[in-house]
């Protein structure tokens, strides 16, 4: 995952360029240059924080005996890239 920061500026940066940003297939939906999402540098933290208190209080387990070698990773899409098969897991409750 490429890492973004913010300059004294308050812009978007990544690697040092701010046009960068905008040529991550991730960040598309956001829009470009003057007209962009400025909701972007909330967004993807939560985005993250929501992904991680699913695997925090989680545990993922796959159905009926299917095998970590069963799973189809293969990607399929032309502008927006998805897995060809979706990956069905069972959510059990983590005891802590």
């Amino acid at each position: 995952m490429t890492e973004i920061k913010t300059s004294p500026t308050g812009t978007l940066t990544e690697g040092g360029s701010i046009s960068a940003l905008w040529k991550c297939p991730h960040t598309i939906s956001f829009g470009a240059g003057r007209r962009a999402c400025r909701g972007i540098s909330f967004a993807i933290p939560t985005m993250r924080f929501a992904l991680a208190n699913l695997q925090y209080f989680f545990d993922w387990k796959m159905p009926n005996g299917m095998r970590q070698e069963d799973l189809d990773m293969s990607e399929a899409g032309d502008v927006i890239v998805c897995l060809r098969s979706a990956v069905l897991l069972i959510p059990v409750a983590h005891v802590f």
